[in-house]
């Protein structure tokens, strides 16, 4: 079960599931099952994310790959959404720290991913650009919220 330090004074919380709260060390240990909200936020824990955008950049990868031979803009926006969660779970691969994925997120953003050269042939160039940028960006939202705490894994 995912685990969250606090260190609010006071906390709300919620979950769909069970949640133990418990004092530890000048903070609150949060123990949870399910989705979680926290001071009417809602949560998520990064190993939860890396799994919720696999999925949603393998549905993007199944858009890009089913409108190949179709709808060109609609093509090149999937795979744009598409390569913005395959870089978002890279990065949640190379660490376990929500604020240094944050930070190598925001990098990939500030650089603007250029796509490749068969991109900027096709005149979807700047499609491609903008809906990765916008997809990255609400991305790099949903982490923020992750960074804000520290996630601990606590044997069972």
């Amino acid at each position: 079960m995912p685990t969250l330090f606090t260190t609010s004074r006071s906390n709300s919380v919620t979950s769909t599931g069970n949640a133990d709260m418990r004092s530890h060390r000048g903070g609150t240990l949060i123990t949870y099952s399910g989705a979680l909200t926290l001071n009417g936020e809602r949560l998520t824990d990064p190993a939860t994310l890396r799994k919720v955008w696999a999925e949603i950049g393998s549905d993007y990868l199944a858009e890009a790959d089913r409108t190949e031979h179709g709808d060109r803009r609609e093509h090149y926006t999937a795979r744009a959404r598409c390569v913005a969660y395959a870089a978002g779970v890279d990065v949640l691969d190379k660490t376990t720290n929500p604020r240094d994925a944050l930070t190598l997120l925001e990098e990939i953003r500030r650089l603007g991913v250029q796509g490749s050269q068969e991109v900027a042939e096709t005149g979807y160039h700047q499609v491609f650009v903008d809906v990765l940028s916008r997809t990255l960006a609400r991305m790099l939202d949903e982490l923020e919220k992750t960074a804000r705490y520290e996630w601990l894994e606590i044997a069972a």
